[in-house]
């Protein structure tokens, strides 16, 4: 996700990632009176949007980590179920689109 909300060319994975984009993002914005191509507004949004998917990734990891030491194990199973359900729908659209016959 972070991929396609991020046009920078500089990647990196997951988290680093995120905080890499909020750097860059500042970056333009501080040179943007003085480039044509750089649209504050738009800035603004990734910033804003960066900055969320940050403070929900710290977020989840509390709550994970208190629920895990309360509940243990089981507290991630209905995550885990939300998105097993979620996943499975790409892999049924993806067997009904398989010709059984053809291979045969």
């Amino acid at each position: 996700m972070i991929t396609k909300i991020s046009s920078s060319v500089i990647r990196t994975t997951h988290l680093m990632g995120i905080i890499t984009d909020i750097g860059i993002a500042i970056g333009r914005l501080s040179h943007a009176s003085s480039h044509d191509d750089i649209q504050p507004a738009e800035e603004m949004t990734a910033l804003r949007l960066l900055i969320s998917l940050l403070a929900l990734f710290f977020v989840g990891s509390v709550i994970g980590a208190l629920g895990f030491k309360r509940v243990g194990f089981l507290f991630s199973l209905p995550l885990a179920t939300v998105l097993f359900a979620l996943a499975i729908i790409p892999v049924i659209d993806d067997l009904r689109g398989i010709d059984i016959s053809a291979n045969a």
